[in-house]
């Protein structure tokens, strides 16, 4: 009888122990959830100032390419103008090797 009351002894307080070793593992994983949860809160706030700051990079871009901008500039910054069509020469090459 005593290796029988021993082993239920055992048993009893091999429960009593893992009770509270399961809450703190309970613990742990929950405070590791929520550091997950913020980091990736974190991660979701800056993809979004990205994508953000991508569109107006892509605005800028779209007004600074815009052919009328281009043609202000180059009108009144760089003193240019459009050639007129009797001015423009073209130039054709023909298929010839050259060097035979």
């Amino acid at each position: 009888m005593k290796v029988k009351e021993f082993a239920q002894s055992f048993l009893i307080c091999m429960v009593a122990l893992c009770i509270p070793a399961l809450l703190i593992v309970n613990t742990l994983q929950s405070r590791r959830y929520a550091e997950l949860v913020m980091e990736t809160e974190m991660i979701e706030k800056k993809q979004y100032e990205i994508i953000e700051s991508n569109k107006r990079l892509i605005a800028s871009i779209s007004i600074l390419a815009s052919p009328e901008r281009i043609e202000t500039l180059a009108r009144d910054t760089l003193h240019m103008q459009k050639a007129d069509p009797e001015d423009i020469v073209r130039v054709e090459v023909t298929g010839t090797k050259i060097g035979g």
